[in-house]
């Protein structure tokens, strides 16, 4: 089954960084960009994401930030591969794990 890797990022794992690393990791992401068989879609930054409820059909939806306790989903990734290694050998290479951020790693469910 292929996976989907949630990318989450601290908010300002980068603010203290130097131009030169600010542009080390955004070539990393563009490395896993050109990698076969992984498509990346990054989320809009000035969004913060909403979490919609519905608890009862008497009462309207509810809508509630999202709260990930200090990160922020910044992206995601597809991979059209099944093998589990593979997906966390593609997840460990996303920067946001190594600068205090998460990959939060799924397999899709099958047809």
């Amino acid at each position: 089954m292929p996976h989907v890797l949630f990318v989450y990022d601290r908010p300002d794992s980068l603010a203290a960084a130097s131009e030169e690393t600010r542009q080390a990791v955004y070539r990393e992401y563009q490395t896993l960009a050109d990698i076969p068989h992984m498509v990346g879609h990054r989320l809009d930054p000035g969004d913060p994401g909403t979490i919609l409820t519905v608890t009862d059909d008497d009462e309207p939806p509810r809508l509630e930030p999202v709260a990930t306790g200090g990160l922020r989903i910044i992206g995601f990734y597809l991979l059209a591969t099944g093998d589990a290694d593979r997906a966390l050998q593609l997840a460990a290479r996303i920067p946001a794990a190594r600068r205090g951020g998460a990959i939060e790693i799924h397999r899709l469910a099958g047809e």
